[in-house]
């Protein structure tokens, strides 16, 4: 698997990306945008559960990282725009969009303002551990830093092992409530978008639990939902149950939605 990063240096955003060692016809790409806090690195473990055929691409967000040179936005429509200003019309066209948690949100304002101004959509949109804006019950974003430490080891944020890394937390908690602020402040869209959707559910996530998934037909015509194991941050620890969830998801839609480029 061959990883290259894509970076825009002025809006202090970074794509990193992987692809198959040796080159395959037509692999599907898929964006994906990280929960708070995370980065691109937390989808690496999917990238290579999937294969071959998928060509996955991560966002990593301004004010995320040790080079960071912007603040951290609060505000998903302004971060939206911020990344309509600088993401290629090439890696949007043709792809599905992964949002998660938060990164769904951002993922669903991304759809809607495409549509608004005409562009072409993505094929699909696949929502991980993403609760109904109207499911949003707690807060994170005014928490201590201990507390925040300890929300993010329960919901699975803080990888296993990293149990002592409490004591750094405090560089970069900052970025950390900034987006769980964006997370809580998300505006509640009203267009619903008609495009395949799937919904995926961690069946230990205290935040979204599958039985929720109607709620999601205001906003999505007929989104379908699927779980995995894990708490509410599953990719990395449950990578391979997700990627065989996507692949059999690709499989059952019609052949012109995903299981070709062209």
């Amino acid at each position: 698997m061959r990883q290259s990063t894509l970076r825009f240096a002025a809006h202090d955003v970074a794509i990193r990306s992987w692809s198959p060692g040796e080159p395959v016809a037509n692999p599907l790409k898929l964006l994906c945008f990280p929960f708070s806090g995370g980065g691109s690195t937390a989808f690496k473990p999917l990238a290579a559960a999937l294969g071959p055929t998928w060509q996955v691409h991560a966002v990593n967000p301004p004010g995320h990282g040790l080079g960071a040179q912007l603040e951290p936005f609060d505000d998903v429509p302004k971060l939206v725009q911020h990344y309509l200003d600088c993401l290629p019309d090439d890696l949007l066209r043709d792809c599905v969009l992964l949002g998660y948690s938060l990164g769904g949100y951002v993922a669903h304002h991304m759809l809607l303002q495409l549509q608004a101004r005409g562009r072409a959509l993505p094929r699909a949109l696949v929502m991980c551990a993403v609760p109904p804006y109207e499911r949003r019950a707690r807060t994170y974003s005014d928490m201590s830093d201990d507390e925040l430490f300890d929300g993010l080891t329960r919901l699975g944020g803080i990888p296993k092992g990293l149990g002592d890394a409490r004591s750094a937390f405090s560089m970069f908690a900052h970025v950390v409530r900034a987006d769980f602020r964006a997370y809580e402040r998300c505006p509640v869209p009203e267009p619903q978008l008609d495009l395949p959707t799937l919904v995926i559910a961690g069946r230990e996530d205290p935040i979204y639990r599958p039985e929720w998934l109607s709620e999601w037909t205001p906003f999505f015509k007929a989104p379908e939902g699927r779980s995995v194991p894990g708490p509410h941050i599953f990719v990395t620890e449950h990578s391979a149950e997700l990627a065989a969830e996507l692949s059999a998801w690709r499989l059952a839609l019609a052949p012109s939605t995903l299981k070709s480029n062209h």
